[in-house]
């Protein structure tokens, strides 16, 4: 799963500049809109591979979790999906 996330980055990265924000992950219970993550004051830092446009990361603090993604954009790398092996007694 790791992979194929760095390969929707890699394709997001050259993608047409049309969208707001974008977040690939394998879990797609917890959808988030635009107000889940920029209205609520949410502490953003906790969705690694978070990608938005500048002016919204200028508008969010220019957080220094952010670093350059592509032209208009900064992102949260992506470190990858972690798996949890469960622990037996």
């Amino acid at each position: 799963m790791t992979a194929v996330g760095h390969l929707l980055y890699e394709r997001l990265r050259s993608a047409p500049p049309l969208y707001r924000y974008a977040l690939a992950g394998v879990e797609t219970d917890l959808f988030r809109t635009y107000d889940d993550f920029f209205q609520r004051n949410e502490d953003l830092s906790i969705f690694p591979g978070l990608v938005v446009r500048e002016e919204i990361w200028s508008g969010t603090g220019e957080s220094a979790v952010f670093v350059p993604f592509g032209p208009g954009y900064r992102w949260m790398p992506y470190p990858g999906e972690v798996y949890h092996r469960p622990q037996f007694a």
